[in-house]
């Protein structure tokens, strides 16, 4: 993932100038523990983004029965804004 390579370079300039050996070992694990947990917590946002995707396709298929295929976009644009506004909160 680009955000977890982002988060490596920044970790690796701060590693870079540290002085203990033993410190930036101590540092490099800690570090990696918690990109492997940020790894993990991304992977899933990701799938629930999927899953929330598909529930609005599948919506917006509802309403395109009912509306023009226009609206029926616009409305599933922000039903997929709503959710995405809730999650975030």
């Amino acid at each position: 993932m680009d955000i977890v390579k982002e988060i490596e370079e920044r970790i690796a300039y701060f590693e870079a100038r540290m002085d203990s050996p033993n410190a930036v070992e101590s540092f490099k694990i800690s570090c990696l523990e918690k990109i492997a947990e940020l790894e993990w917590v991304l992977d899933l946002l990701t799938q629930w983004q999927a899953g929330i995707d598909w529930e609005v396709d599948e919506l917006t298929t509802v309403i395109v029965k009912k509306l023009s295929h226009a609206k029926s976009l616009m409305i599933g644009e922000a039903v997929k804004q709503a959710i995405t506004e809730y999650l975030i909160k």
